[in-house]
Formats: structure tokens, sequence, C-alpha cells
């Protein structure tokens, strides 16, 4: 068969420009290490569009110090990063959920390893590696205070296989999930006491072994679905739950990466 197509295209002139940032704030960032903050950090970006600037995650530049912030109100989730090179800039900026999407699927299936250079302005950022161009605007306004949702103190440490939390915590969801995704902690001994209740559905109990430094009595209630999501984005096989009373948020660290930090908020619950 012989085909013969004629398709009409429109003049490239107006075909807009791809704008190029000038006297912006320029690093260069590891693409893997990019990716990793990428990923521990847009779990926690609020998906309500009417909470615009929660939509995103925070860029702040300190020097030669980057943090990224990300929460949607139940949690919070923190990545720091140290700059080799020294800048001069002090300030930040919202990059959107879409854009990180897109760019972490951009460097996986470019498989690219070396440095992406990323600059910005007030309005733009944009990140070069390997061809690629990538730019974007910024979600503009202020970003809340997000220091006052970290814990300055907690009183009691729980280093916990992290395998075996989430393993749990995945089994305690399906009860949990016709329940608000309700599962209550609590510390028993050397061991971590996981359960779930939801009438006429039923309970799930698990008991997962523990060091714990601080006080031997501790409760608390989270909604499961948050803390899965922090524990299947860790690589450790250990993580640091930091607990400070039943209505007090809990603190997850990677004892391996004191870059991270996860807050997630308490349940009030009945008992």
């Amino acid at each position: 068969a012989q085909s013969k197509f004629t398709i009409h295209g429109l003049p490239t002139d107006e075909f807009p420009m791809l704008p190029k940032i000038k006297d912006g704030n320029e690093f260069e960032i590891n693409a893997e290490l990019l990716k990793d903050i990428i990923e521990q950090t847009i779990i926690a970006v609020s998906l309500d569009e009417s909470k615009h600037v929660l939509n995103g995650v925070l860029l702040e530049m300190d020097g030669n110090t980057l943090t990224f912030v990300a929460t949607d109100g139940y949690r919070l989730a923190q990545r720091k990063a140290t700059l080799t090179q020294k800048s001069n800039y002090k300030g930040s900026v919202i990059i959107p959920i879409k854009v990180l999407n897109e760019l972490a699927r951009v460097l996986q299936q470019e498989n690219y390893t070396g440095n992406v250079k990323v600059n910005f302005i007030k309005e733009q950022i944009s990140f070069i590696f390997n061809n690629v161009y990538f730019i974007s605007r910024l979600i503009q306004g202020q970003f809340p205070d997000y220091k006052q949702v970290i814990p300055k103190k907690t009183d009691v440490h729980l280093n916990i296989p992290r395998q075996k939390l989430l393993e749990s915590a995945e089994r305690c969801a399906i009860i949990a999930s016709s329940s608000a995704n309700i599962i209550r902690l609590e510390t028993v001994g050397k061991q971590l006491h996981i359960t779930a209740n939801t009438p006429d559905v039923g309970n799930v109990s698990e008991l997962v072994d523990i060091e714990i430094k601080g006080t031997e009595k501790n409760k608390v209630a989270f909604n499961v679905r948050l803390l899965v999501d922090a524990l299947r984005n860790l690589k450790g096989d250990t993580v640091t739950l930091e607990l400070t009373g039943p209505l007090s948020p809990g603190v997850i660290k990677d004892p391996k990466n004191q870059d991270y930090l996860y807050v997630i908020m308490p349940i009030r619950t009945a008992e």
C-alpha cells in the first residue's frame, strides 16, 4: 500500500521563545541527590488547590545550605543539602509539585548521574542537564513559618527496624482504612504495640522490637497513611521515631542521614 500525507504546519516565528533567566541565583546539585530530595519531600505537598502556596516545595537558600520543605498541614517533610560552592544569596522560592514530578521523571528517564545546574529568580526556575533545558514558573505567595511545627525537644527516642515497622503499619492499614486510617502506637517495655480497631470490621495488633531512650510509657495515634508514606521513602535499615505525649507531633528521622526529618501530626482519640 502507498500512502501520501500533506500536513499543514504553522509559522515557526509564532512558536514562543523559551525564556532565559538572567542574573539569577545559580547552584549545582548532584542529580541523584536531587531525585532523593524530590521523592522525600513531595509526599508532604498539599493537593488541595485552595491552599495555593502549599501546592509546591519550598526551596530555601542560605549561603551554601539548601533546605527543601513541604507540608499539607497534617505532616511536614524537610530535607537539607550542602553545596560545594558558596553563595551570597539568602531567600526562598516555591517550586510547583507538577514541575518536580516531571523533573524527577526526566532525570530517571535520562539515567543522568552528573550535576544539575539550577538557576532561579523570583518568578522562574530552570534546570539544565545533559541536553535538557527545563524551565518553569514558580508559585507566588508566603510559605508558612514551618519551623514552628518542628518540635524543639522530644521526650523519647525509639529506634525501630524500618522494614518491620512498614510491614506492620501496612497490615494495620487494612483495618484502619475503614476507620479514618487511625492506628495507635504504644510502647510496652522494649516493644512497640501497634493496633487498629474498626467496629463491624475487626481489629489488628502487632508487636515490633525496639530500642528506647527516655520515658518508657508512651501512647500516640497517627494517620497510618502518613506514616507509611515516610517509611517507604526512607532507605536505611532503622528509623528513629521521637515522641512527646499523645497530643504532640511525632518526628521520624533516618539515623544515618541527619539532613532529613518528617513531622507527623497526632490524632486526638476518645481513649
